[in-house]
């Protein structure tokens, strides 16, 4: 029997990546950037991944573990640059000098001794326990990296340094990359840093391993901007987690608050996520604030927090406009229909035609513009073939499903 709750803290992370403790599966893909990747950075090699996949998949998660795992494990410099927010190149070197900073968060002693006297010099700040920085002393160095020459100088400084504390190489890693990859300046700075970092000599190059995190949009859009930057990466999907590894995780998180739960219980959470990470943070949290402390969670808390999760994805993730269209009068019928086909699929790609069949001959006359404005809205896109769609957000599938769907 396991003790009861002895904290009220929640286990889960519905708007940031998980914890290294709570990570589960992705043993296909952690396999392939280890053998692919870190092995052969190992062997003096760089290389360069492009982590595609939707929003809310884990892409972040993935990353971080993956730093993680880099630095303790394999002996490379995890710079993990969170570009969120980037509109200029400006903006992400004085992202890539903070997570040079923060590097110390993996393994604190072994690469902040090293680097103290040269980041210091850099930023122009020592403290006693750490490095002291701020976004004003960042920015006027960031002008020193703002072209592939000034940054591959850059990193060759730090190897130089660490490569004698039994340091493999470098992992940059470029996540949140939404306001900087259509810039043709950006694309043209990643494809200038590698070729660059090929033609040097042996004792000038460095061993990079390079990782891109986005989802497919993203990638088309650097692409679009320059495409000779299409030759770099190396494309790795992530796709949603099997059932057995969601059922896996909320175990995990479960059992790491000491939180008893009925089989059943976890069955449905694993069902309603559908596999995808935030979906499961933000089903499992409100699970575990509906139920009562010191007691089981049974099937129906269970189903009371996915309908709630459901309501919090419509709060925080649509506008009143999208939600004020969906649920016109014109198109409820449709939308219900629409709702119920998803539920039996569970994938974000459907079709004209299928939609079409589900139809009356009313209905079917208005479907072309209830797609138009499902498109002018950003729930659902084209694809590259013809008459299919795909809706952008697997949360958006998710509410869809729970609040329209006839089969609930």
């Amino acid at each position: 029997m396991k003790a009861a709750v002895i904290e009220k803290k929640s286990p889960f992370y519905p708007d940031q990546p998980v914890p290294i403790e709570l990570f589960v599966g992705r043993e296909s893909e952690l396999n392939r950037v280890v053998e692919r990747g870190m092995e052969q950075v190992k062997l003096k090699k760089s290389v360069s991944f492009f982590v595609r996949g939707d929003y809310g998949i884990g892409k972040s998660s993935l990353a971080r573990f993956l730093a993680w795992k880099a630095d303790t494990q394999h002996g490379l410099f995890p710079v993990y640059a969170q570009l969120a927010g980037c509109k200029s190149l400006n903006d992400v070197a004085v992202a890539i000098l903070q997570a040079v900073i923060d590097a110390e968060i993996y393994n604190p002693k072994r690469w902040k001794e090293r680097l103290r006297e040269f980041l210091g010099r850099f930023i122009g700040e020592v403290e006693i326990l750490g490095f002291g920085y701020n976004f004003e002393k960042l920015r006027q160095q960031a002008p020193n990296l703002v072209t592939h020459h000034g940054l591959l100088h850059f990193l060759r400084s730090i190897f130089s340094i660490i490569k004698s504390n039994e340091s493999n190489g470098i992992f940059l890693i470029l996540d949140e990359i939404n306001g900087i990859a259509s810039q043709s300046e950006f694309a043209q700075f990643l494809k200038g840093l590698w070729d660059s970092n090929a033609m040097q000599n042996e004792d000038n190059h460095v061993p990079l391993l390079l990782m891109l995190c986005g989802v497919e949009r993203r990638r088309r859009e650097l692409i679009e901007a320059h495409e000779p930057v299409n030759r770099i990466f190396d494309v790795i999907d992530i796709n949603h987690l099997s059932k057995e590894e969601s059922k896996r995780f909320f175990k995990r998180a479960f059992d790491s608050v000491f939180v008893e739960y009925h089989p059943k219980a976890i069955d449905r959470m694993a069902d309603w996520s559908s596999g995808y990470p935030k979906i499961m943070h933000l089903i499992g949290d409100a699970v575990y604030w509906a139920h009562s402390d010191g007691e089981i969670i049974t099937e129906e808390e269970a189903l009371n927090g996915i309908h709630e999760a459901c309501e919090i994805i419509g709060r925080k993730y649509f506008e009143y406009n999208i939600l004020r269209v969906l649920q016109s009068k014109d198109y409820a019928s449709i939308l219900i229909k629409f709702a119920d086909i998803l539920k039996v699929s569970w994938r974000p790609e459907f079709t004209r035609i299928n939609l079409m069949a589900q139809l009356s001959s009313k209905e079917q006359s208005k479907l072309d513009s209830f797609l138009r404005k499902m498109k002018n809205l950003n729930v659902i896109d084209s694809t590259d073939k013809k008459g299919e769609y795909r809706i952008i957000n697997n949360m958006i599938l998710l509410y869809i499903v729970m609040k329209f769907s006839s089969k609930n």
